[in-house]
């Protein structure tokens, strides 16, 4: 078996024409070059860069890695010196190994950086963080785009989900794609609101900031800009804003990703507020926008929760939407005046941005005296953002426990490159349903890495009326919800369900996510925002799954749509794998976590062949060249999704493959003169084969070229 290196200006063609640039831009990116135990053009700033790292003669590539040390306690940064880099889309890629006998957890991803290194702005990741395995190079990419000329230090973290681990990294890559970024015209927030286009750009002035962002006034209507953090921007801050536009709780919004500019600084006079009764307030869930309000009830705080019950209706509560530190002076079962910008509704709740709060009592009915306050209707409430709550765990197989992870809590049994067998509980607070006549979970959810076929079974929610501090002693049973794979660990699931008329009146009812993972399959489960409370839903019901199109390599090509995720049963040889520095290698290769496959067998054109993703798992395991070498040419037919994979189309997150049995050959091999029987695929018996194609040849499928 013959090895060939085609790098991908040579080979994509016209087909992607817009990944010419192939140059890596980062200086030393191999880790060859030290200096004071320091990794040259590495880790120059310490405010960017918190990691401890030490040299590693176990390399990828060359002499040396880089040993990237971690804690449990916080996340761990190795960053690059700065770059300034033009307006444009970009890749970077990195191989990662742990650094003993367990695995790391890590994300790639930059930072802007001010001129004398400090960290300008919030940290900008890959959605999915991966795990390093102690037994191979694992190569991950992430790309990005940045709006205007930017200076950068790129950087691997360590998260402190990895418990500590220490992992390796070498060979890492920064290369831009040709053409710039997608250049966004500015345009009002009306205009935005009208049209809800997928990104936009606008210039305005923060009228009102919360923890998470700020909302943006330009005259002509209101913008929510949901960054992620407190960036310190403030009421008055003149501001254009680009980026990704998403709606959530029935108002468009900039999500975190987007580009921020300071212009200067302007007055902010707030309009007269409109004072909402019980009835606006109910009038509001249907109909959101965005609008200053003054409403006045009772404040109850569960956590990182600060509700306002609203005498009068039991269908509409207020909610203070990330109120900065120290910004709600009231204390729980206060009466209060709220004043902000209505944001938006979800779940009965109208959200706010918060400007100011005053306290009108200390109890009861707004003004004095007999007032009995609101009824309390949420029976639990948790978003797992920072702990578990009054939630306990289980397990009833193996130790993997439930952990908070990036304000969810996460369930696999995942580690060290093994799946592992486990069942796992999540257990809820007991509930007394005693007065109850309806009611209602909802919650959020991530199912990655999944098995299609058991899916529903490992991931359950259940409900005991006799649970009594032992999982496995208790009755259980499941309750029906859209269990649903997703895309990615941003893609969360909305699961809305009635509980059945069964369990009102029950005095102790218990709630429980029973998650289950096998030495062949160990998904990954991530819940947040959980809640149960009085009155009926409408259930989610999903969309049914479009049917996969069975395609050969050149039709699926065709078919590829850039930003669509298209089911797909696609039949092709294998023949290589990209490797790193986005290029193809072609036979016996040294990358297992993708292949190549092609119609034609001896193909070397990478504009006629598509890329296939081999996720952790048996999948990679079968199919990779690696420890394969022998697939190299067998023809397999792969289920999964046709979507965007090193820039091109290609197939990611596969389900399910299976070998078809033929082999490119050159010729029928034998004696020259054996007697040879020789069928085409219509069953008609031939002499002599005398074109290309699939023939039976004593018996066996064989193609013929």
């Amino acid at each position: 078996m013959k090895k060939f290196l085609l790098s991908i200006m040579c080979i994509f063609g016209a087909t992607i024409a817009m990944n010419a640039q192939t140059e890596n831009l980062i200086t030393n990116s191999g880790f060859e070059e030290w200096s004071d135990s320091k990794p040259t053009d590495w880790i120059e700033s310490t405010s960017v860069s918190n990691a401890t790292v030490e040299q590693s003669t176990d390399a990828h590539t060359g002499n040396y890695s880089v040993v990237v040390k971690g804690t449990s306690s916080s996340n761990k940064r190795f960053a690059s010196k700065k770059y300034t880099l033009a307006a444009g889309t970009y890749v970077m890629s990195a191989y990662v190994k742990t650094n003993g006998s367990e695995a790391g957890h890590y994300r790639l991803g930059y930072v802007k950086v001010t001129a004398d290194n400090k960290a300008d702005g919030s940290y900008n990741y890959d959605d999915d963080a991966a795990q390093a395995a102690p037994t191979s190079w694992t190569e991950t990419t992430f790309e990005f785009t940045l709006q205007e000329e930017s200076t950068i230090s790129i950087l691997i973290m360590n998260n402190k989900n990895g418990k500590g681990a220490s992992f390796l990294v070498d060979d890492f890559t920064l290369t831009a794609k040709e053409g710039g970024a997608e250049e966004i015209e500015q345009t009002t927030i009306a205009e935005v609101i009208a049209s809800e286009p997928a990104k936009a750009k606008v210039e305005g002035t923060i009228v009102a900031t919360y923890a998470v962002g700020f909302l943006v006034n330009d005259g002509t209507g209101s913008i929510l800009a949901y960054i992620g953090s407190d960036q310190g921007y403030t009421v008055g801050d003149v501001v254009t804003i680009s980026g990704t536009i998403s709606s959530y709780a029935g108002l468009l919004q900039f999500t975190s990703n987007s580009v921020i500019e300071k212009k200067g600084t302007a007055t902010v006079t707030h309009p007269t507020p409109a004072v909402m009764t019980a009835a606006d307030m109910e009038a509001y869930l249907s109909a959101p926008v965005v609008k200053y309000i003054e409403y006045t009830g009772t404040l109850s705080i569960s956590g990182n929760y600060y509700n306002v019950e609203i005498e009068g209706t039991s269908s509409a509560q207020g909610s203070i939407s990330y109120p900065k530190d120290g910004a709600v002076t009231a204390t729980d079962g206060q009466v209060v005046k709220v004043t902000g910008y209505a944001i938006g509704a979800k779940n009965g709740y109208v959200n706010t941005m918060l400007v100011s709060i005053e306290v009108v009592s200390d109890g009861g009915s707004e003004g004095g005296e007999g007032g009995e306050g609101t009824t309390e209707d949420i029976y639990i409430e948790e978003s797992f953002a920072t702990d578990f709550g009054d939630f306990t765990q289980e397990q009833t197989v193996g130790t993997y426990e439930w952990v908070i992870d990036y304000n969810t809590a996460k369930m696999s049994s995942y580690a060290d490159g093994v799946n592992n067998a486990s069942v796992s509980w999540l257990i809820s607070p007991s509930v007394d349903f005693t007065e109850e006549t309806q009611a209602y979970i909802e919650f959020e959810y991530v199912i990655r890495y999944e098995n299609s076929e058991t899916i529903k079974e490992d991931h359950q929610l259940l409900v005991s009326k006799d649970f009594a501090g032992d999982a496995s002693t208790a009755t259980w049973v499941a309750l029906d919800f859209n269990v649903t794979a997703s895309t990615s660990f941003s893609d969360f699931k909305k699961a809305s369900l009635n509980i059945p008329a069964d369990y009102m009146g029950e005095s102790e009812l218990t709630f429980a996510f029973k998650y289950t993972g096998t030495e062949t399959n160990a998904s990954t489960w991530e819940v947040r925002n959980l809640i149960v409370a009085h009155g009926e839903v409408e259930v989610v019901v999903p969309e049914p799954e479009p049917e996969a199109q069975k395609y050969n390599v050149t039709e699926a090509i065709n078919a590829y749509v850039d930003g669509e995720q298209i089911p797909v049963i696609v039949t092709g040889y294998i023949i290589g794998a990209m490797g790193s520095n986005s290029t193809a290698e072609i036979g016996t290769t040294s990358v297992a976590t993708n292949i190549i496959i092609s119609d034609n067998a001896d193909e070397t054109d990478m504009a006629k062949c598509l890329i296939v993703q081999l996720p952790k798992g048996d999948i990679r395991t079968a199919l990779n060249l690696v420890d394969n070498p022998t697939n190299y040419k067998k023809q397999v037919i792969i289920t999964g999704s046709l979507e965007k994979y090193f820039s091109v189309a290609g197939i990611k997150t596969p389900t399910a493959y299976e070998f078809t049995g033929v082999t490119s050959i050159d010729k029928v091999f034998g004696e020259e003169n054996a007697e040879k029987t020789i069928y085409d695929l219509t069953g008609r018996r031939i002499n002599n084969i005398v074109k290309p194609g699939l023939y039976i040849v004593n018996g066996k499928k064989l193609y013929i070229k």
